[in-house]
């Protein structure tokens, strides 16, 4: 990509594979697509008017597990948006779809409190599931080859 120009604190940039003008906000992330480079000046003045706000989301994934962040962009032209995510690796950006990404959840207070107790479910799942392991480690009698006298392998 080659950069353009700066307008209002988004960069223009030249996408020649693709022979499009790609908007950029100031944290790097795609926001808009124009086919001229007056086309990306207009989106950009469009994007102004409608400056987004960052909003605090919660995610929650299937296994209960929970994760904080903030929605920080959206692309009105592809449909897709920016999410910066406190992970267990650390803080991870990503660009997702939230027509098919279903667990993210704004973090309003009555959602925070959901959240405290999905985590305390989510202990009681994990802790149930430790306690299982021992029970099963405490099995007798395994059945398997060496149970018939049979120990050599091929």
């Amino acid at each position: 990509m080659i950069e353009i120009r700066k307008v209002q604190g988004y960069g223009i940039f030249y996408e020649s594979r693709s022979r499009r003008f790609i908007v950029q906000d100031s944290d790097g992330a795609q926001v808009a697509l124009a086919e001229t480079e007056d086309g990306a000046e207009a989106k950009i003045k469009t994007l102004c008017k409608q400056e987004f706000k960052r909003i605090p989301v919660i995610r929650v994934l299937h296994d209960g597990e929970i994760q904080y962040g903030e929605l920080t962009s959206i692309n009105r032209d592809d449909l897709s948006s920016w999410v910066s995510m406190m992970t267990k690796r650390g803080s991870e950006r990503s660009k997702i779809s939230l027509n098919y990404d279903h667990d993210f959840y704004e973090a309003t207070p009555k959602n925070m409190e959901l959240v405290k107790q999905i985590a305390e479910q989510k202990e009681i799942i994990d802790k149930a599931k430790k306690e299982t392991a021992t029970i099963i480690r405490t099995l007798e009698s395994r059945i398997n080859m060496a149970y018939f006298g049979i120990t050599r392998s091929f």
